[in-house]
């Protein structure tokens, strides 16, 4: 479709793009394809084809930035239980020594 002869085809496939990545990033092969399509209709004859395929890649890239700033929080938030969760059972174990302690 990046390299029909019509530009209706093209540019339809363009604004297409911020629908069809999210399904295709986990096949790799696929993925590297569809970036090389992308960079094809960067450099369009068709204005409006370039402009789409800009506007959609940019769509592209801030819904991956917001999806790695998502990620980092919810790995924050992991890191922070994890530790909290170390602190505690330093602090369960600390406890029962004592008892062991205090019954002999």
């Amino acid at each position: 479709m990046a390299q029909d002869k019509v530009a209706n085809v093209r540019l339809e496939f363009a604004k297409s793009l911020t629908d069809l990545k999210p399904y295709l990033d986990a096949k790799t092969s696929i993925n590297t394809e569809l970036i090389e399509r992308i960079s094809t209709l960067k450099q369009d004859k068709n204005n409006e084809v370039v402009e789409a395929t800009e506007t959609a890649d940019f769509d592209l890239l801030k819904s991956r930035k917001k999806i790695l700033q998502t990620l980092q929080e919810k790995e924050d938030q992991c890191l922070l239980r994890m530790k909290k969760l170390d602190e505690r059972e330093a602090l369960e174990a600390e406890e029962k020594r004592k008892r062991i302690e205090e019954d002999d």
